[in-house]
């Protein structure tokens, strides 16, 4: 047994040190936002909950455990998202150490079970699931997975009680972590064939009673999960044609676990990028049939290695499939789903070049293997560069479907995640050149420009948008907030009130729509609009808002200076962030001529003055802000740097500590000249 914990160690060590740049990734906008940013267990995260993780069903499934593990990273040192993927990258390392030890207890060959830990923990199709932080569900169930096939294993060898005992305990823990878990029940079925070449061991079937219950326990949990979360009669294929799908998906991920190459990230669904089922679409079917003649004669003739791996393959790819009526996602095949099942494919090919080179020399197997291994490494450290950031990803996916218009708006979105401004105007002008018919990319420049405080431009965009589709949900999302700010209230309710019509679930419209009647008091209608919407926590405080000004008619025409003053003071912080001073000054005192009382407009003009060195205009502004609301700590935090440019420290720090009083974090050595 030394001679095996040394290589698979080593194997291990190997698969580790090769993925580590999985470590370096970053936040990603392809799901990252709802199970990092968005996750409201994590700190980082704006959300917030009161429920319970065990509980709580999350994102279409029931995996507590996923999050409680992701919850637990943020022990591990000041950078959470470093800490998630460095958990990942353990997690997967861990896996590729036990896929090994399974396999040495199931065939007992050293050889293969270290050429299979290299190969898989090498193999490109696995990075997906460990260089991205959401499919922690992913390694996190296979762990546990593999514990359990272990255990039952060991339990089959042994008719050890306690062996069974433990594989129950990782069962759960496994679909506790994804819901996928319940595959163990067939995948112990497989075991008690190999370990006594019987599928169905009669002998057996009653102590796999609780294993059936914990499974269907936890496949309705899961559905119940999907319910919530999405529609499930949403997807556009009819029985037929997710047949043909799901059998060239099978197709792919088998091609793709022998020939590791030309892996893309995204593979979208025809339709998404205007096109047919047909020509390569059909090549599934004959592979799945000859998959099938070979499950048979493979059974037949007793060649329990090819029997266990092709079946090991099918069981855990079937539910990857999309074939049966579940919740719809754009894309037909994901490298995360081949994560386990490619194993199954490789057990049998690996076994056999182990066998066919042990005969020649005892060292030749684990050369070739490794060789193998080394090469699959190349190819996954080039696919791991993919996952390192939301432009890398969605470019790779470019490359491929260059006109697909989710995966340009979301390159361009990564980008202006990044910082890059220029490059994110620059992929929604590319959507637009690739499908000038479809208004999102209009939107979202129009979104982008106002941003950067160009409204001209801004206007521009969204009128193009417009034009091309005037009942689009996104024109329709977007465009009211824009004419709302701009003044034009009628335009922007006329908009809402086809918004509504069109898409009455979008609490979006809703509200905007509502703010458009409010100010046009209409109020009833404006109530009647985010009545559908009473949960949300957008719509909440909008809703007990537009009560008060039904109840309080002479508020309104304050509220509405109110309003625009907010804009215009929103439009200036954008244009100064975007470096049009002029235009920034020329809004922060639009600003404070339509509302006199709104201290956060002369703030910002101070902090304009204050950035361009025109220190008494600045006091000036900061001091009627002060004025205005003296319990706000950060202009006390702006007055107190202020007065130390000023060179009268008497001052600074007289306002400094009220700042820090009423409870604003001051670095202490601007404090020090205080004390």
């Amino acid at each position: 047994m030394q001679k095996l914990w040394t290589r698979l160690i080593g194997a291990t060590l190997i698969v580790l040190v090769i993925t580590s740049s999985s470590i370096g990734g970053g936040l990603l906008n392809y799901d990252d936002e709802r199970y990092i940013s968005g996750n409201p267990w994590l700190e980082m995260s704006q959300e917030d909950t009161d429920e319970p993780m065990f509980t709580a069903y999350f994102d279409g499934h029931y995996h507590p455990l996923t999050l409680l593990s992701l919850k637990m990273d943020e022990s591990l040192g000041n950078d959470p998202i470093k800490a998630h993927h460095r958990t990942n990258w353990l997690l997967h390392g861990a896996n590729a150490f036990l896929i090994g030890f399974f396999i040495f207890l199931l065939i007992g060959d050293i050889p293969t079970a270290v050429g299979v830990t290299l190969i898989w923990g090498l193999h490109p199709l696995a990075v997906e699931s460990y260089a991205w932080m959401t499919e922690r569900k992913n390694v996190l169930y296979s762990l546990f997975f593999l514990l359990s096939a272990i255990q039952y294993l060991k339990y089959r060898k042994s008719d050890d009680k306690k062996n069974l005992g433990y594989t129950a305990l990782f069962f759960i823990l496994s679909c506790l972590a994804k819901g996928q878990g319940i595959l163990l029940l067939p995948v112990f079925f497989l075991i008690d064939y190999f370990e006594k070449s019987s599928l169905f061991d009669k002998s057996k079937w009653m102590e796999k009673a609780g294993f059936l219950v914990i499974a269907l326990f936890f496949a309705f949990l899961n559905r119940q999960a999907q319910a919530e979360a999405w529609d499930l009669g949403g997807n556009p294929y009819e029985l037929s044609e997710r047949i043909i799908l799901g059998t060239y998906a099978f197709a792919m991920y088998a091609f793709h676990t022998i020939i590791p190459i030309d892996l893309i990230p995204y593979v979208p669904y025809p339709t998404e990028i205007d096109k047919e089922i047909g020509g390569m679409h059909y090549i599934g079917i004959p592979v799945v049939l000859g998959y099938l003649a070979a499950l048979y004669l493979t059974y037949r003739k007793g060649l329990k290695v090819w029997f266990f791996g092709l079946t090991w393959f099918g069981i855990n790819i079937v539910l990857m499939l999309k074939i049966l009526e579940v919740p719809y996602g754009n894309y037909i095949l994901a490298d995360r789903y081949a994560y386990l099942p490619m194993l199954g494919l490789l057990l049998p090919i690996i076994y056999s070049i182990s066998q066919r080179l042990k005969s020649e020399n005892s060292n030749t197997a684990y050369i070739v293997l490794a060789v193998i291994g080394l090469a699959f490494g190349w190819l996954s450290r080039t696919q791991i560069g993919y996952w390192e950031s939301s432009t890398q990803l969605w470019g790779r996916v470019l490359e491929d479907y260059p006109t697909y218009g989710h995966a340009g708006n979301m390159y361009a979105l990564g980008a202006l995640q990044e910082g890059d401004v220029q490059e994110a105007i620059r992929g929604f002008q590319n959507m637009i050149d690739q499908n000038p018919s479809s208004p999102d990319a209009y939107v979202n420049l129009a979104i982008l420009y106002e941003q950067q405080g160009q409204a001209e431009k801004a206007d521009q965009r969204m009128n193009q948008a417009l034009d091309i589709d005037m009942e689009s949900e996104t024109v329709l999302s977007k465009a009211p907030i824009l004419m709302f700010r701009r003044g034009q209230i009628k335009r922007a309710f006329d908009l809402g009130e086809r918004g509504i019509e069109l898409y009455p679930d979008n609490v979006e419209i809703a509200t905007m729509y509502a703010r458009a009647a409010a100010q046009l008091e209409m109020y009833d209608e404006a109530l009647n609009a985010l009545e559908a919407h009473a949960d949300d926590a957008e719509a909440q405080p909008l809703i007990q808002t537009i009560q008060q000004l039904k109840n309080n008619p002479g508020q309104v025409e304050a509220d509405r200076a109110r309003a625009q003053a907010e804009r215009l003071t929103q439009e200036g912080v954008a244009a100064a962030q975007a470096g049009n001073d002029n235009r920034a000054l020329q809004l922060f005192s639009q600003a404070i001529s339509t509302d006199p009382s709104f201290h956060s407009a002369y703030a910002n003009r101070g902090s304009y003055y204050a950035q361009n060195n025109r220190l008494e205009l600045a006091k000036n502004d900061f001091l009627k802000a002060d004025e205005l609301a003296p319990r706000n700590g950060q202009i006390q935090a702006m007055l107190g740097k202020l007065f130390a440019d000023l060179g009268d420290t008497e001052k600074s720090c007289e306002y400094y500590l009220k700042a820090v009083e009423i409870g604003v974090q001051i670095n202490p050595a601007l404090l020090q000249q205080c004390r």
